[in-house]
C-alpha cells in the first residue's frame, strides 16, 4: 500500500486497540452500518419501523494492472448503437464517486423483517483522456436501482443469532445516459443504474460476548441478469468479518474486514476488457447510540489488497456517514 495510506492504518490500529478495552458494544443497529451489503442488519421486532439515512464517498484514484500499480488505464468503448467493443478507447485519469441511500426496514414478525433500499442520489464524477490530451469531465448522476428483500432470524439465542436474506433488485435507475463526447450511451460503469433484474441472497451470523466482543460473519450473492442493452454485469459476492464492542458511554467501536469480488462483464455474450475485480478492505468504525432509538455513525474504508482484470482505477479511500432511528 502507498505511504499515504499509513495515517488510516495507524488509526485502524488505534480503534483496533480501542476495541481490546472496554465492555461488550450491541449489535449494530443499521441495515448499512456493517457495511457488507445486500440488506444486512439483521431483524427488528413486530411492528418496530427503521430509517437509515447514510453517504458514502470513495475516491477512484489509484490505477491498477491486475495485482500492481499501473500508470495508464485505457477503457474500451461499449458500442450499444453498433454492436461492438472499441478496446483502448479513452483513458480514465481519476475520479470520485458519491452515494446518498435511504434504506427503510419494517418488523412484520417476531423474526421476520422487510427492507427496501433506495439509492437516493449517484453521482460519479470522472476525468477521462482522449487522443492523448483532450480531457473531459463526465459526470453523471441520478436515482439508482432498488433494493427490496426479506430479512428471516433462522436462529435466535441469548448468545447468537443467525439471519438469512434474500432481495430482488429493480432496474429503477437510468441506465442509458448520454456521453458528452461522442452523443452516444455513456459507459455502463458510469451509469447510475444498471437496467436489469438481479437477486441477492445473504446470510449473518453474530456471536455476542465471545473474548470481550461481538462477532458478525457476513456473506453475500448477487447474481446479476442481462439488461435491454444486452448487457450483464458480473455477479457480486461479498464476504466480511467484523468485531465490535463499546468504548466509551455511548460510543462503540468496531473493525471489520471485507472482500469483495466482481465477476467480469460481458455485452452481446462477449467478454468485456477492465471489468471485473478483487478487493479487500479493512475498515474501522465509530457508532454513537444516541437518546430516542437514535444512532449515528462512521467508517472509513481502507483497500489492502487490490486485483483487477486488465487495467482500471481502484479506490484510494472511502469513508462512510450514516444517520438511523427506530420508530
Amino acid at each position: 500500500m502507498r505511504g499515504r495510506s499509513y495515517p488510516v492504518i495507524v488509526a485502524t490500529a488505534v480503534v483496533a486497540g480501542l476495541l481490546v478495552a472496554g465492555p461488550p458494544a450491541p449489535a449494530c443497529d443499521s441495515t448499512s452500518c456493517a457495511l457488507v451489503t445486500k440488506g444486512s442488519g439483521g431483524t427488528l421486532p413486530k411492528g418496530a419501523f427503521r430509517l437509515d439515512l447514510s453517504y458514502r464517498q470513495a475516491d477512484q484514484t489509484e490505477p491498477w494492472a491486475g495485482g500492481d500499480p499501473t500508470d495508464t488505464v485505457l477503457r474500451p468503448k461499449v458500442d450499444f448503437e453498433h454492436g461492438f467493443i472499441l478496446a483502448g478507447y479513452h483513458r480514465e485519469v481519476g475520479g470520485t464517486e458519491r452515494y446518498l441511500q435511504a434504506d427503510m426496514s419494517y418488523g412484520v414478525s417476531s423474526r421476520a423483517s422487510v427492507f427496501v433500499g433506495m439509492p437516493l442520489l449517484i453521482q460519479r464524477n470522472y476525468d477521462i483522456a482522449h487522443g492523448g490530451s483532450f480531457l473531459q469531465s463526465s459526470d453523471t448522476q441520478g436515482f439508482g436501482d432498488i433494493l427490496a428483500g426479506v430479512n428471516y432470524a433462522v436462529l435466535k439465542g441469548a448468545s447468537y443469532q443467525l439471519t438469512a436474506r434474500a432481495a430482488l433488485k429493480l432496474p429503477t435507475g437510468e441506465f442509458r445516459l448520454i456521453s458528452g463526447f461522442d452523443q452516444t450511451i455513456n459507459d455502463p460503469t458510469l451509469q447510475p443504474g444498471t437496467g436489469s433484474w438481479d437477486f441477492a441472497t445473504g446470510a449473518d451470523f453474530t456471536r455476542f460476548g465471545m473474548l470481550g466482543l461481538d462477532w458478525t460473519a457476513s456473506a453475500s450473492y448477487q447474481a446479476n441478469t442481462t439488461n435491454d442493452l444486452e448487457y450483464r454485469f458480473g455477479d457480486d459476492a461479498i464476504g466480511s468479518v467484523t468485531a465490535s464492542r463499546t468504548l466509551v458511554g455511548r460510543l462503540g467501536g468496531s473493525l471489520q474486514v471485507k472482500g469483495w469480488h466482481k465477476g467480469r462483464s460481458t455485452f452481446l455474450d462477449r467478454p468485456v476488457p477492465s471489468t471485473g475485480a478483487t478487493i479487500v478492505y479493512l475498515t474501522p468504525g465509530l457508532r454513537f447510540a444516541a437518546p430516542a432509538a437514535m444512532s449515528a455513525y462512521a467508517f472509513v474504508q481502507v483497500p489492502v489488497y487490490r486485483y483487477v482484470n486488465e487495467a482500471q482505477l481502484t479506490p484510494r479511500l472511502a469513508f462512510f456517514l450514516g444517520w438511523a432511528k427506530t420508530f
